[in-house]
């Protein structure tokens, strides 16, 4: 993804590729903090994204990005809320890793280390969510046709907690 101070994706798209040797399909869904969406608004996207791009019975994981730029606050704790409550329901965190981009910005200290020193909220989340915590390094090149070992820990993540999605296609919005 492009660095934009405003939101860069506005609706959900799909890409498809193989990572180390599996196919993958990846949804970009809209970010929350932009203003010119309300959280239901993005809401209803990821709804509608994903039911009409994601394979019915397909194995789905999510992935919650955060930034170690900047501090997890309580506007990420309602997306949170509201993504599991009007998308995914209540079994949402089970099947979720978190990335952590910038793992430049450890300066050689250790992920784990690191979180040690979040706060209450910050562990109660990294507690439920079944796919634990990843940090990828953004300025890492990829080769053509090479897959990076962060990518393929994230992937295996992934893959050990993604559940068939409980999803949207039947359902009308509602909230759990």
């Amino acid at each position: 993804a492009r660095r934009s101070a405003a939101a860069v994706t506005g609706v959900c798209r799909a890409e498809c590729g193989t990572v180390a040797g599996r196919r993958v399909l990846v949804l970009d869904t809209p970010g929350f903090g932009d203003a010119a969406q309300s959280v239901q608004e993005i809401c209803a996207e990821i709804r509608r994204g994903v039911a009409e791009l994601v394979p019915p019975g397909a194995l789905v994981s999510q992935l919650l990005i955060f930034s170690l730029q900047s501090r997890v606050g309580e506007d990420d704790f309602a997306v949170i809320e509201a993504v599991e409550g009007q998308v995914f329901g209540p079994r949402m965190l089970a099947s979720t890793s978190i990335v952590w981009t910038h793992a430049d910005a450890l300066d050689g200290q250790s992920l784990e280390d690191y979180l040690q020193g979040a706060g209450e909220r910050v562990q109660e989340l990294l507690a439920k969510v079944g796919g634990g915590s990843v940090a990828v390094d953004n300025r890492q090149q990829l080769a053509e046709g090479a897959s990076l070992p962060q990518v393929e820990d994230l992937l295996r993540r992934a893959e050990a907690v993604a559940c068939k999605c409980p999803l949207v296609r039947l359902r009308a919005p509602r909230t759990y």
